[in-house]
């Protein structure tokens, strides 16, 4: 872990936001390529917000779960009254004629 740097940026406004480069002077290593640093600045959420994002998504796959519960529930029915419907028609099907030989 000796080729590691650290840095520490204190008061960081949202304009700090982007691509820095960085070079670092390590006799006898002068001639290594510069490094860059990507700094994202996000703002801190507090614990409400953070249960209020919880609870949406909470309540949007709640939601999703009912949705498909009452689609499946509308098939099974349609499938149910379709194989009632073929159980009614099926002896009629399977009489044959007496008039035809």
């Amino acid at each position: 872990m000796g080729r590691d740097a650290t840095i520490v940026v204190r008061k960081v406004k949202f304009t700090y936001n982007g691509t820095f480069s960085c070079q670092v002077k390590n006799p006898p290593d002068v001639h290594g390529n510069a490094g860059e640093v990507k700094l994202t600045v996000v703002t801190t959420a507090s614990f409400s917000e953070m249960i209020m994002l919880a609870a949406a998504i909470g309540g949007a796959i709640v939601l999703m779960v009912i949705f498909l519960v009452i689609i499946m529930s509308i098939r099974r029915c349609r499938e149910k009254r379709r194989e009632e419907e073929g159980a009614e028609e099926l002896p009629r099907r399977q009489r044959k004629d007496p008039t035809v030989w």
